[in-house]
């Protein structure tokens, strides 16, 4: 019978005996779900935030010229107004050397009323001092516009339109009336007292409509002119 050694009986054994389990041995993992990565947004000129280039929200900067009254801005190019003070942009107005708001030109025109001047933008008459917007451009006045501009006194004429008033239009002197007589600052008919030349008169109140009231050396048309029945060379004799 074959004799085993004393070491060889103990390898057999410790072959033959179960291993232990390590009381340290990590846990089973457990499902945790899908891992999740936070994705950087780009900013826009609409996601209520300020960011970006922007100098206000959603406003200013690369999203041009969109911020209102009382936003920050850091230029004129930031506002909507074009107007940048103080680093807060304005609202538009008649003087601020910018065409804005409803003005047709700058500081005129729109809610600035009839300011506009020749040669400046216009939308409509209303836009311009001397109401007359042709093809989008205030135009100078002229004596055959049908609207009283420039220095006349009524409607195409007194003033550099000379004495082209009838009777009834307003003037400022007599030299703005057809037949040279001011009165109460309108162009009055002649008479044969108003002590001016008019009318069908052929010198100062006499002839024409006023009859045969010429003295002689006043001027005259014919004898029916003169007091005298007498008319030479358009001379009453």
């Amino acid at each position: 019978m074959l004799r085993v050694s004393h070491f060889a009986s103990l390898a057999i054994a410790a072959l033959l005996v179960p291993a232990c389990s390590s009381s340290s041995a990590a846990p089973a993992a457990t499902d945790a779900g899908p891992e999740v990565f936070e994705t950087a947004v780009a900013p826009t000129c609409n996601d209520g935030l300020k960011n970006g280039d922007e100098t206000d929200v959603d406003c200013g900067g690369s999203c041009g010229a969109t911020c209102g009254a009382a936003q920050t801005c850091k230029t004129a190019d930031d506002c909507a107004s074009g107007v940048c003070q103080s680093g807060a942009c304005e609202d538009p107005s008649c003087s601020d050397g910018v065409k804005n708001g409803t003005e047709t030109d700058v500081d005129c025109g729109g809610d600035c009323g009839t300011t506009c001047k020749a040669g400046q933008v216009c939308g409509s008459d209303l836009d311009c001092v001397d109401g007359i917007c042709d093809g989008g451009t205030c135009a100078a006045p002229t004596c055959h516009d049908q609207v009283k501009n420039g220095d006349e006194t009524d409607v195409d004429c007194g003033g550099s339109c000379g004495a082209t008033c009838p009777a009834g239009d307003a003037c400022l002197k007599g030299s703005d009336c057809a037949d040279h007589v001011c009165a109460s600052g309108v162009c009055a008919a002649p008479t044969c007292t108003d002590g001016v030349k008019n009318g069908t008169e052929t010198d100062v109140d006499c002839g024409g409509s006023c009859g045969a009231t010429c003295a002689t050396g006043r001027a005259c048309a014919s004898a029916s002119d003169c007091k005298s029945g007498a008319c030479t060379a358009g001379v009453c004799h």
